[in-house]
């Protein structure tokens, strides 16, 4: 153990003298939290434009629907409440409503609740019902839950689609729903996992290539190829970890601490099928879908390391090495859902909510069978690198025993 421990040591003394991760880790970090900045700022400009909006709505104090900016100006409570009650109207009284809650109002108006987004409309009820059953408090201001992959925007003119997105924005203004935010961003994801690669990908790769004193160390201190292996896996997956989840926890953290964490409870948006026929709607908590979705993150991290091993053993080559694994992430942001090709696992958010499932019309999209088909695909890869070592074994004791045949009649 003392000696592995050694190798470990020296294995991260190289790594910094060639990447300063903990900067690149910091940098990342500072990045995501000018996000969260920008956030804030957003839902600020639009709670003034908002007010704005109102105020030349309804300019007299028997203007019908004033309760909208009434409420809206008392505090973010009562804004809640007059927007649920309004959904309601809408929902399950047929649009009756009173002077007090017409159901309509600048963002919800009566042409898209009677039947262009009837079910967003629907959806939204169903998720703040929920919550008042959970004492959950909405975002602030509070908008429609809009799904466009479940149809939602199909009977909208493009216009029309364009100023229902616009009104109906999401602020994720605390920890967990802006860590929420972050793994719903493909592109997001493929950055963090590209800066990841970068900073490992070549490092096994140049030790194969050069066979220097300082590169090939293990080899030199009689450790067999498999150990080597198996120490630079480890250090790939630590860079990789370093740089994809760290930032997100110390942001993460870091907002929780400064505006709150939020409710691991609040609803997600999912399909599921508990019954086995089919998939339909339904609620997910968001602790249930953060969990999840960090877990396939890991799952897709180990996934990318093993890739980066069989490349550097094939090609011997630190960048080829790197732009062959950032080719794997960049064709998972163009690869449609296909059940069984990991590159469709990389759409965190589609597979851990089931729109995947549910775009493919396939069970092995299936979160839980995903989790069992990557890990597969893992112990497949690393049955690869075994045989790749092995051949490598075989090739160099048939070299060995080649020279010495060459070497024995010379010395007769």
């Amino acid at each position: 153990m003392r000696k592995i421990m050694t190798f470990i040591r020296f294995e991260f003394l190289k790594r910094r003298r060639v990447w300063p991760v903990g900067i690149v880790a910091l940098l990342i970090t500072i990045s995501l939290a000018v996000g969260f900045g920008v956030q804030k700022h957003n839902q600020s400009v639009f709670v003034q434009d908002y007010s704005t909006q109102l105020k030349k709505r309804y300019p007299n104090e028997n203007s019908l629907g004033r309760s909208e900016l009434t409420s809206f100006q008392k505090s973010e409570a009562a804004y809640h409440d007059w927007f649920f009650k309004s959904v309601a109207v809408n929902v399950v009284l047929n649009g009756q409503g009173t002077r007090e809650i017409p159901g309509f109002g600048v963002r919800l108006y009566a042409r898209t609740a009677s039947g262009a987004l009837s079910d967003a409309f629907a959806r939204t009820y169903d998720q703040y019902r929920y919550m008042r059953q959970k004492n959950i408090t909405p975002m602030f201001p509070d908008s429609l839950v809009i799904v466009p992959v479940a149809g939602d925007l199909d009977k909208l003119s493009d216009t029309d689609k364009q100023w229902v997105m616009r009104n109906n924005p999401h602020f994720y203004v605390q920890a967990l729903p802006f860590l929420w935010s972050l793994l719903q961003s493909n592109g997001v994801v493929a950055l963090l996992l590209a800066f990841g690669v970068l900073l490992s990908g070549g490092q096994l790769a140049k030790e194969l290539a050069h066979k220097r004193a300082h590169s090939h160390w293990l080899t030199l201190q009689d450790e067999p190829f498999p150990a080597q292996v198996g120490i630079q896996f480890g250090m790939m997956l630590t860079t990789m970890i370093q740089v994809v989840f760290v930032p997100l926890l110390a942001v993460t953290l870091g907002i929780g601490l400064l505006f709150g964490f939020g409710d691991g409870r609040y609803p997600v948006f999912s399909y599921q099928n508990p019954d086995g026929f089919g998939s339909k709607e339904a609620i997910m908590p968001l602790s249930q879908y953060l969990t999840n979705t960090l877990s396939l993150l890991f799952l897709l991290t180990v996934f990318l390391t093993l890739v980066m091993i069989i490349l550097s053993m094939l090609l011997r080559n630190g960048w080829l090495t790197i732009l062959g694994t950032i080719l794997v992430v960049g064709l998972s942001l163009i690869t449609p859902p296909i059940p069984g090709l990991p590159l469709t696992y990389f759409h965190l958010n589609d597979i851990v909510t089931g729109i995947a499932q549910e775009q493919a019309g396939s069970d092995a999209l299936q979160a839980p069978a995903v989790f069992i088909n990557l890990g597969w695909w893992c112990v497949g890869l690393l049955l690869l690198i075994i045989l790749i070592t092995e051949w490598r074994r075989i090739v160099h004791r048939l070299q060995r025993i080649h020279l010495a045949s060459q070497k024995s009649p010379a010395s007769l």
